[in-house]
Parts: structure tokens; C-alpha cells; sequence
């Protein structure tokens, strides 16, 4: 079966086409394609591509065009390969694609509203012989939105470099950026990544959203018991609270939650960041800067000055910023903070290597929460998720999905925590790991989630 021809063909009758990784994974067919037509559709393809006729206005629908825009301005782009990129204001609004814009500048704008209005937390941009890939990660979940040409990588990275203040004529070395952009009246940061690979070079993004609009515990799915250890560690006002876990567990999201307990009553409440994720009306949120010295501990010390009642920090990663937060928090103020480690013991080796003695932790430290994300099956096609093999794989696999979950098997996902009081050091409730066994007894998530937190 020639693919690029039956492809065109079909879309040629009105039908939309949903590809990974260069295969047809869905085809949708219009109301008026006929009973023969579909009959002659089904002898073509492989019985594995699932065939669906379009609903009207569905999300799959709109997605759908987005990606085909996508790739007819994909194709206008590298037809203007020597557009000039000129970076005309700090924060660029994408909420309306304008046929003004150069070809290039629209197809970036266009991806990136594109992931910004699905939620995405990342972008990754990489070439390969197969073409120009543009993916993003929705709900822990990496991928693949369209391929496109290769020729069009080099504008395509010139084009985010200019827009994050980064030298677009070194492509030898890693470089960091920066941009903040406008979708539909909301605010986003990303921080660029961007390395040399085989193929060129590769570009990562990851957004943070400014909305002020954050959730709450009951929000975060949090359980109730744990939403009531943590009220609870933060009521006396003093202390340090801690929450750990590696990298993108959703600790920032379970802190930001708490400060929305904090709020509205009558509490002065300060941060230190790094970035500021989200703006929160009614907190005294800054920025760290280290090109000019200021960091989490100097952040802190600043602060003790403007008689704080509760003091968030963003990550406790020095010796510095750890000496600053046990002081805050033996001289009565509340610090809550994160820490990179993967349990709770560990926790309190990292403290200790940060030169924390062991009797000063026990005095300052309310809590520690200890948390995790697992992916959950899309409850639109759970039944078929849980047939599959990738069900019970301990690596994770990929799941046929349907056009709720964009055919990735998964949509959204659920926070794990366990809780350890310091003064008693037991685990409240059942363990990180318990937690998930149970999720997969019932069906909620792959055996693959489950070994994911199997350490913890």
C-alpha cells in the first residue's frame, strides 16, 4: 500500500487522517461517504487502523485541522527559506495566526498555540532521516503532533532561538533561552533548551503557565486524609514543611495548592522562585536572578526583613538556601519548600549533606510529603487499555487510544503522596507504591505506572 498516495487520495474525499510516526493510526470518514466506499476502505487498509466517521465539531475535528494548517503552512514556509527573523517585541501574541506574518513565524506560532491550548507542559523539536519532528508531553505523555520537512529545522530553530534571545549562529554548544508569549488573554513563560545532535540540533520547551487561576488540594485529586496532614502541619505557623519527589511529580503544583489554603487569612506570604510559575494575587512573589547574586538564600534573608508569616521556597538545592530555611523556620516563621529526592529517607540524608544537623531538623521539620504521578487510562476507552498487552508491561508501551485521548490511551493523571509526621517517622496511610498496586487492580493504570513508582 503506497501510504503518501492513499493519504492524498482520501483526503482528497474529505477525510481527516490522524499519522505517528509516519503511519496511519485513524482515518475519519465525512457523513457522505458512501456504504461502498467504506466497504472498498476497509479491503485497503490494515484492520488495525481504526476507521470513525466525523463528528461535528468534536475536539478531534478541530485538532485535526490544526495539524493539517500545520502542514500546508509548513510547506508555504520551506517555499521562503530566506525569510529574515526579527524579533519586534518581548512578548509575542499568538492567539490569531496572521496571513502577514512570514511563512516561518506563522508555523512556529501555529505549534505552539496548538500545544499551549491542549495543556501541553513541553515542546520538543527534532530532526531525524525521517523528517523534521515536532512533538509535546500532555499529561506525562510524549507525542508526536506532525513530521514535517527536515529542510525546514534550520529556520524553524532560528526562528525560537530569535524569539528566546539566543545566538542563532552557534549551533556547536548547548544554549538556554527564554520567551514569554500571549494565548487568548493568558500568559505563558517557556524556558528553551537547545543541544547538538547527529541531525543538527534539538530544541526543548517548557511552559509555565502565568494564570493566576491555580488549583486547589481537592482540585489535585489530593486524598482527603493527606489534604488534612498537610492543613495540619501548616497550622501552627512555623516549621518547615517539605515536599519531595524527582522531577515533574507535581510538587510545585501540591505547593502552590497550599498556599491557597494560606490565603485570605490575614497572613503576609512571600516566595522565592525560580521561575515564577504562576502569579498569585495577594503573594509577594520574586525572582531569582543569579546573574547578579540574588539567589534562594539571599531571596530568604531579604525577606526576614519584611516580617513574613509563611515564606515558600522554591527548591532547596545549597548548603545556603538549607541554612537560610531552618533559621526562618526555628525563629517562627512557616517555610515551606521542595527538595529533589526520591524518598523520605533520603530527604534527610540530603538535608544532613547540606550540613543540617540532625537535632535542628527534628526541632524545624513539620512534615514531609513524599509524591508521585501516575498516567490514568482515558475512561473513554479504558476497557480497551486494559485488554492490551501494554497493560501488564512493566515498560511502558503505546495504547491504540481513541480520538478522546487523541489515541494515546491516557487522559490526565493522579498524585500519590505518603506523609511522615517527624516525630513519629511512620508513613500515614498506605505506601506510594500499595497505592498504585491498588489503582492497577482496578483497572485505572498499566503495570507500567506501578514500576515506575516501585522505589518510592
Amino acid at each position: 500500500m503506497n501510504t503518501s498516495l492513499l493519504i492524498e487520495n482520501l483526503r482528497r474525499l474529505g477525510c481527516q487522517i490522524t499519522e505517528d510516526s509516519g503511519e496511519i493510526r485513524a482515518i475519519h470518514y465525512p457523513a457522505n461517504f458512501s456504504q461502498s466506499d467504506l466497504h472498498a476502505l476497509k479491503l485497503e487498509v490494515d484492520s488495525s487502523i481504526i476507521l470513525e466517521p466525523i463528528s461535528n465539531n468534536s475536539s478531534v475535528d478541530r485538532h485535526n485541522e490544526s495539524v493539517a494548517r500545520l502542514d500546508s503552512v509548513g510547506t508555504k514556509a520551506l517555499k521562503n527559506q530566506n525569510s529574515a527573523y526579527k524579533l519586534e517585541q518581548k512578548r509575542v501574541d499568538i492567539s490569531t495566526p496572521s496571513f502577514e506574518k512570514q511563512p516561518v513565524a506563522d508555523l512556529v506560532d501555529s505549534f505552539l498555540s496548538i500545544a499551549l491550548g491542549r495543556g501541553a507542559s513541553d515542546i520538543h523539536l527534532l530532526s531525524d532521516e525521517k523528517g523534521f519532528h515536532v512533538s509535546m508531553r500532555i499529561d506525562g505523555v510524549l507525542s508526536e503532533l506532525i513530521t514535517l520537512d527536515a529542510n525546514l529545522a534550520p529556520s524553524v530553530i532560528a526562528r525560537v532561538k530569535v524569539l528566546s534571545g539566543m545566538d542563532i549562529t552557534e549551533k556547536r554548544k548547548p544554549q538556554d533561552g527564554r520567551m514569554s508569549l500571549s494565548l487568548n488573554q493568558k500568559d505563558f513563560d517557556l524556558r528553551i533548551a537547545s543541544a547538538p545532535v547527529v541531525q543538527g540540533e534539538r530544541l526543548t520547551m517548557r511552559i509555565f503557565s502565568k494564570s493566576s487561576e491555580f488549583a486547589t488540594l481537592k482540585d489535585l485529586n489530593v486524598p482527603k486524609e493527606f489534604q488534612d496532614l498537610l492543613r495540619n502541619a501548616c497550622a501552627n505557623l512555623y516549621g518547615l514543611l517539605l515536599v519531595c519527589g524527582p522531577t515533574g511529580s507535581g510538587k510545585t503544583s501540591t505547593i502552590y495548592a497550599l498556599l491557597h489554603e494560606l490565603l485570605n487569612r490575614g497572613l503576609n506570604i512571600v516566595s522565592i522562585e525560580d521561575p515564577v510559575e504562576s502569579i498569585i494575587e495577594g503573594i509577594s512573589q520574586s525572582q531569582v536572578n543569579r546573574s547578579i547574586g540574588y539567589d534562594f538564600s539571599e531571596g530568604v534573608r531579604s525577606f526576614l526583613r519584611h516580617d513574613p508569616d509563611v515564606i515558600l521556597v522554591g527548591e532547596i538545592r545549597d548548603a545556603e538556601t538549607a541554612q537560610a530555611a531552618l533559621r526562618a523556620a526555628l525563629t517562627g516563621h512557616l517555610v515551606i519548600s521542595t527538595v529533589h529526592a526520591t524518598t523520605v529517607e533520603s530527604v534527610f540524608s540530603r538535608l544532613n549533606s547540606l550540613g543540617l544537623q540532625s537535632d535542628d531538623i527534628k526541632v524545624a521539620l513539620n512534615g514531609v510529603c513524599n509524591q508521585r504521578l501516575v498516567k490514568c487510562y482515558c475512561e473513554n476507552c479504558v476497557e480497551n487499555s486494559m485488554n492490551e498487552l501494554g497493560h501488564l508491561s512493566v515498560l511502558p508501551e503505546k495504547f491504540t487510544g481513541c480520538s478522546s485521548c487523541y489515541y494515546t490511551g491516557f487522559s490526565g493523571r493522579l498524585p500519590l503522596l505518603e506523609f511522615v509526621a517527624t516525630a513519629t517517622g511512620d508513613v500515614a496511610g498506605k505506601t506510594i507504591h500499595e497505592q498504585a498496586e491498588l489503582l492497577h487492580k482496578k483497572g485505572l493504570i498499566p503495570k507500567s505506572e506501578v514500576m515506575k513508582v516501585a522505589q518510592a
